[in-house]
């Protein structure tokens, strides 16, 4: 069994606060990919492990991450499907309330 790198990001929207522009986390991203080494042989196993949604989200924010397509841009770099993660942020916007999973 090899072991599995682990490591995440933050998906931050751009939401003015205070008459000023900032950056506000809304969701953070784990990944994990077998083997650090693989990639120097062209195939890296990656995988998305979970999307938490944190405490400082937002309707506007995840409604912002959607419509600019944040996430599938940042799925598609990482070469990694998130259909379902992305289903369940745009049903919290549909139903206008977070779920915090």
């Amino acid at each position: 069994m090899t072991a599995r790198d682990r490591y995440g990001w933050h998906v931050n929207a751009k939401l003015i606060r205070e008459g000023e522009e900032k950056e506000i986390p809304q969701l953070y991203i784990n990944m994990s990919e077998n083997d650090g080494y693989t990639y120097m042989r062209g195939n890296v196993d990656k995988r998305l492990d979970s999307v938490e949604v944190l405490q400082t989200a937002t309707l506007e924010g995840l409604e912002q991450i959607l419509n600019n397509k944040i996430l599938e841009d940042t799925f598609k770099r990482h070469e990694v499907k998130g259909d379902k993660y992305i289903a369940k942020i745009r049903e919290m916007v549909d139903n206008k309330k977070i779920n915090y999973f």
